[in-house]
């Protein structure tokens, strides 16, 4: 009898441990979830990756690659789902054509919300049909003329080149120092037509006299003697170039080799920080042209005058260095560094990865509600017809250093700000 309650409460002992093992391990498995699923938004860009502008295309996707990199680090929730980020890259040599075929096919096969394209051809292509196929063109192409086409998925990014035209800016300065006779060398693209033409309406307004108009293509000739000669047998004060750093670097050089001792005024394409690391500064004497990325940083006037502060450009500068050792940064670099930050918290204020129009309807929103870190650039808004609103630095390099001057936007493409909401 003894025995067999002994056995008894053996067994009952036995069952509850089953029992309590048995609802444990239940247990371990309803709270050991399957890790959520991360998908991939994919971002397009088509932009020169091979030729005489491929350092100038690479330099776009240097400054995207950074900052979605850091996004993906951070983590992207929208709508309740997690998703990282991945450019898709494709070259298009600078040729409209292929740029819209590149523009399809990255929408087509990988469904991108947004397509970057750093140059006014290609932006003037995609935008015949980015709007009915549903997807955000990124302009990278400071021709203003891209706004007029009414699109309203376009955001053309930098400072339109009008802008370093106006009272106290490239024309009034060059006039001032060296005199109102002037020669153009520009180049042959799209974007330098539209540049040119307004350049030469503008120093004519001011009272200046247009020599000649020497048109090359940057992007294909290694020598540019010819044309420099021909410009500088009309005795200008003042040479009006621009294209990629090296081929406008090396127009400065023939044309200071053939004893010219005016200045230079340079589209904005054009960059004397990265000039300088291949001439000396004395044929650099008189240049004047777009701001330099470091004069962001040690600058903080610009972005006083608006209310802001230059913090993204002092961090941009040390972030870039951390990545790309000595590597020149760039304003393409630093613009397509901030863009990604934009994207990636206008889709979180809009629920939505796919649909191209809420997320536009939310950049001004986004514009105000990313953090000073990562705004490369002090950017107002944005307007209705898809410019944003930048504060701007122009360079005069006077005795040997550059000289940084501010350009704010003119009151009236402020006052076609798109409200936040």
């Amino acid at each position: 009898m003894k025995n067999r309650r002994i056995l008894l409460i053996i067994s009952v002992l036995t069952l509850m441990v089953f029992v309590f093992t048995g609802c444990a391990a239940q247990q371990g498995k309803t709270e050991s979830k399957p890790a959520e699923e991360v998908k991939t938004v994919y971002i397009g860009f088509s932009g020169p990756l091979s030729g005489g502008s491929a350092k100038y295309g690479q330099n776009c996707l240097d400054g995207m690659n950074m900052a979605i990199d850091e996004i993906n680090a951070k983590g992207l929730t929208v709508g309740g789902q997690k998703y990282k980020l991945e450019v898709v890259s494709l070259d298009d040599k600078y040729k409209a054509n292929e740029a819209a075929t590149n523009a399809r096919r990255l929408v087509q096969q990988y469904k991108t919300p947004v397509v970057f394209n750093p140059h006014s051809g290609g932006i003037s292509a995609i935008s015949q049909f980015n709007e009915q196929e549903g997807f955000i063109l990124a302009g990278y192409t400071s021709d203003p003329s891209v706004e007029n086409r009414g699109n309203k998925l376009l955001i053309r990014i930098p400072t339109p080149f009008t802008w370093y035209l106006v009272k106290d800016g490239f024309v009034d300065q060059a006039m001032a120092r060296f005199g109102k006779r002037v020669v153009a060398v520009p180049g042959v693209h799209e974007y330098a037509k539209n540049w040119t033409k307004i350049f030469i309406e503008e120093w004519e307004k001011a009272g200046g006299q247009v020599l000649g108009n020497f048109p090359v293509d940057y992007t294909t000739e290694a020598d540019f003697y010819t044309p420099v000669s021909k410009a500088l047998a009309t005795k200008p004060d003042v040479m009006f170039i621009g294209g990629p750093s090296e081929p406008t670097g090396l127009i400065i050089k023939q044309a200071r080799e053939l004893g010219f001792k005016g200045g230079f005024i340079a589209m904005d394409q054009a960059k004397e920080n990265e000039i300088e690391r291949f001439l000396p500064m004395e044929m650099l004497e008189g240049f004047i042209g777009t701001g330099a990325v470091q004069d962001y940083a040690t600058t903080s006037e610009y972005a006083q005058k608006v209310g802001k502060t230059n913090k993204g450009a002092v961090v941009f500068l040390e972030k870039w260095k951390q990545r790309y050792g000595d590597k020149e940064p760039t304003s393409e670099a630093s613009y397509h560094y901030m863009m990604p930050f934009i994207f990636a918290k206008a889709m979180e204020l809009a629920g939505t990865v796919t649909d191209a129009k809420a997320i536009y309807a939310k950049l001004p929103a986004a514009i105000q509600a990313i953090p000073d870190e990562q705004m490369t650039r002090v950017i107002e808004g944005i307007t209705d017809t898809g410019g944003l609103i930048n504060v701007t630095l122009g360079t005069h390099v006077k005795n040997g250093k550059r000289e940084p001057f501010v350009m704010l936007a003119p009151p009236e493409y402020k006052s076609r700000k798109l409200p936040t909401n």
